[in-house]
């Protein structure tokens, strides 16, 4: 062994059974080395060992959401591990990067290629964006020290109290499943966008501005591939309607109008108006649950947004909410 491990060679050395992740996509030689190899070490990345991972995961005391939440977040590990590797193997049609192989078949993705998501956007897959809001949501609640049932409380208890546009049964539905990774993708979208607009500015990752700031940009970004990829739900048009006023309370140039109206464009796709028309007669506790959300985020509650946007200095804006 070359002792460039930095490891005392007087002491026996532990040897895993087989090539670290990094060695093992990069096709060179691994000297087997625990905790890291030589060449990990040597060129300052990290090291993965496949069968120390499986012995982590089956240890005893992980349980419970933490440990639904860790999978994850070893999942998204093991492909950025992939994604980012300095010397990435080529593809010759032997074997794959198995991990990834493993995770992809678990969405139902044959085939999966995401080193080309940095170099061709073509290849990034609804499969893999699904991932992807999965990850930046559960990033951004470690990120701030904050959980979804803490941001939704003070989104409800200040927020919706002024802008009221979610229905409470099927929100606490969706909510009771977040904890087991099994909410739907419009409402964890709709999680990071209720997220967004009750952070503090001062809570926001280091940035020259809130427009660039990493909570904002993964929002808009994620918002505007479902806009573009998906088939429109209320959740979008929420979620929408969240960021624009962020956007608006921070004075982001002037991109609160323009995503107003995209969800105006969403909401006349999905009929709200014909539903406005159909019910507008009819008390609200005789409408279904879906009618009544309608009901609340309808053409004038983002009117009425929109023409505070418009109306309004923003060289007094002092950053709270309308009253």
């Amino acid at each position: 062994m070359n002792g460039t491990n930095g490891v005392n060679h007087g002491s026996p050395q532990s040897l895993a059974q087989r090539t670290c992740a990094q060695c093992k996509s990069s096709k060179k030689k691994c000297d087997k080395v625990l905790p890291k190899c030589g060449r990990c070490v040597r060129l300052a990345i990290g090291c993965l060992y496949p069968d120390l991972e499986k012995l982590t995961d089956s240890e005893p005391g992980n349980e419970g959401n933490d440990s639904r939440f860790e999978e994850v977040f070893e999942r998204l590990r093991r492909i950025e591990a992939q994604v980012f590797s300095p010397q990435p193997a080529a593809h010759d049609g032997t074997e794959p990067q198995r991990s990834l192989v493993e995770l992809a078949r678990s969405h139902g993705i044959e085939s999966p290629n995401p080193i080309n998501w940095t170099l061709e956007p073509g290849t990034l897959k609804p499969q893999y964006m699904s991932l992807i809001l999965w990850q930046s949501i559960l990033a951004t609640l470690d990120e701030h020290k904050a959980t979804i049932h803490g941001v939704t409380r003070v989104y409800l208890s200040q927020t919706e109290q002024w802008l009221p546009m979610i229905s409470s049964i099927k929100f606490e539905k969706e909510l009771a499943l977040f904890p087991q990774l099994i909410s739907s993708d419009s409402f964890v979208l709709l999680a990071l966008a209720i997220h967004l607009v009750t952070s503090p500015p001062v809570d926001h990752p280091p940035a020259a501005s809130l427009a660039e700031s990493p909570w904002y940009r993964k929002c808009k970004y994620l918002f505007q591939y479902y806009v573009g990829f998906k088939q429109p739900n209320i959740e979008l048009v929420q979620a929408g309607m969240l960021i624009a006023l962020f956007e608006f309370n921070q004075d982001i140039e002037d991109r609160a109008l323009t995503t107003l109206g995209i969800c105006c464009r969403l909401a006349y796709l999905l009929e709200f108006d014909e539903v406005m028309m159909k019910h507008s007669s009819q008390d609200l506790g005789k409408l279904s649950a879906d009618d009544e959300e309608v009901s609340h985020v309808s053409f004038a509650d983002a009117g009425t947004l929109a023409h505070h946007v418009s109306c309004t200095d923003h060289t007094n804006m002092d950053g709270s909410y309308p009253t």
